[in-house]
């Protein structure tokens, strides 16, 4: 049982950490892109906003794509406790 919860301790941390980058990860670089571009041709701040818009949608598709990998990593370290259950 404690190996199990080491497991599931690790896959948390990953997650976790995973998520807190790449929600501030993606604001920070395309929001600097959208700046610079916006300093660039005096824009005001339409490419800042632009580029936050699509720092959201490049945060959403790597946190359901890492969320996928999660799922399946846990579906295989449950179902490897579930085969021990039934050996012993």
């Amino acid at each position: 049982m404690g190996n199990n919860f080491l497991i599931s301790k690790d896959i948390f941390r990953q997650a976790l950490l995973f998520n807190a980058t790449s929600i501030v990860g993606p604001i920070i670089f395309f929001g600097g892109i959208g700046w610079l571009l916006d300093s660039f041709f005096h824009t005001g701040r339409i490419f800042l906003f632009l580029s936050i818009a699509v720092a959201f949608i490049a945060t959403h598709i790597l946190m359901f794509r890492k969320l996928q990998m999660y799922s399946k990593e846990i579906n295989k370290a449950s179902e490897k406790n579930d085969s021990e259950k039934k050996i012993k």
